[in-house]
């Protein structure tokens, strides 16, 4: 990710170690990723949702779309090979990237499963897991390498996910697996079943992660075969927009009784109007409401009202909205308000701008007019 460039011949030593002078330090401008602008190499990341909803699906099809090299949600990928922990359904992994060889050359695709769980939070398993990634990592024909660990349950031995240490040595033993290998390793967690907005367990492990993706029902919560991704937190990019999956049923063949047998597969899709104007806000809050919107919007106006052309951030307009949330959770509220800016700008009433920020577009009507259309 980043290189630092000795200008002096005399190095400051601190503790037996070189440090590194802040002057001296240049920014790498070629990041190597494995989905550009989503995932980078030699990072942790994290996909969490609650049970059933398809993450193992959405994984497989990620995963299956990097080895063979081709863009998810038309985001583009690096040719990588995946080296799959799948603790939890190892041939549920493979049925659901089935669909994904079939008319494809998929000779080249690197995706293999290990069909036993590791323990993230043993240091000596994770030092015997390092040495042979590296061996793995010479034999396949691919630069890259992804490595994913489903679910972290399963893979923490007798560790216990409530516990802030427990999770911190995960986090410390995934990150130098990232270190040593150059991969990108992504741990697969659940939400809490009461509290569908934060993955279950300590904030040491998602709050340690580089990237953070949540995964909801698109469509609601009616059982419905859509699902968005949304990038909760990334550490060293700006948040890009959810990526949608359809999840259905897939025909591979017919039985001994001459019935039809399907698995799930999961595709990237381009949403419909319908599909980003409906869901939830943080993940099993009320969607907001055409008032909230139209009481955000009023802030949004008044405050560039003020300074023509302003960029602002999220948190510059929660202080000033907190009484439409009344009862709400603080992260809940947040999250609401950082989804209706979302939807503002994916209709045109403000511009993204750098950093995650916004402006308002000087052609937007007033919000009392927004309101009404």
């Amino acid at each position: 990710m980043t290189q630092a460039k000795t200008l002096s011949p005399k190095q400051v030593q601190f503790l037996d170690r070189p440090l590194l002078r802040a002057p001296d330090f240049e920014i790498e401008r070629s990041r190597p990723y494995i989905i550009k602008k989503l995932l980078l190499a030699s990072q942790v990341s994290m996909l969490a949702g609650p049970p059933n909803i398809g993450k193992s699906s959405v994984l497989a099809c990620i995963a299956a779309h990097v080895s063979l090299g081709k863009s998810v949600g038309g985001l583009r990928t690096k040719r990588t090979a995946v080296l799959y922990v799948a603790a939890e359904d190892p041939h549920g992994i493979a049925e659901r990237a089935y669909g994904f060889w079939q008319n494809t050359n998929s000779e080249l695709a690197e995706f293999h499963i290990f069909e036993s769980p590791v323990n993230l939070s043993d240091d000596n398993e994770m030092a015997t897991f390092r040495a042979e990634t590296m061996r793995f990592r010479r034999e396949v024909t691919s630069e890259q390498l992804l490595i994913v660990y489903d679910t972290l349950n399963l893979c923490i031995g007798e560790g216990d996910e409530n516990s802030a240490r427990d999770m911190s040595r995960v986090v410390s033993n995934a990150r130098a697996l990232t270190q040593q290998t150059g991969a990108h390793v992504m741990i697969v967690h659940h939400t809490g079943t009461s509290d569908r907005s934060r993955p279950r367990g300590s904030s040491a492990m998602h709050g340690n992660v580089d990237t953070l993706l949540m995964l909801e029902r698109a469509d609601g919560d009616t059982g419905g075969s859509f699902v968005r991704m949304i990038q909760e937190k990334q550490r060293s990019m700006p948040k890009g927009k959810p990526v949608f999956f359809e999840i259905s049923p897939y025909a591979v063949g017919k039985d001994e009784d001459g019935e039809v047998i399907t698995v799930p597969i999961a595709r990237p899709i381009v949403p419909t109007p319908a599909l980003l104007a409906s869901g939830s806000d943080a993940y099993g809050a009320p969607k907001a409401t055409d008032a909230r919107t139209t009481g955000i919007l009023r802030v949004i106006e008044a405050l560039n009202s003020k300074n023509r052309g302003r960029v602002f951030a999220p948190t510059d307009i929660y202080d000033h909205v907190i009484g439409m949330f009344e009862g709400q959770k603080t992260d809940t509220m947040q999250k609401a308000v950082r989804r209706v800016l979302a939807s503002l700008a994916n209709d045109g009433t403000l511009e993204v701008a750098e950093g995650g920020q916004y402006r308002l577009r000087e052609s937007t009507p007033p919000a009392a007019h927004h309101q009404a259309a």
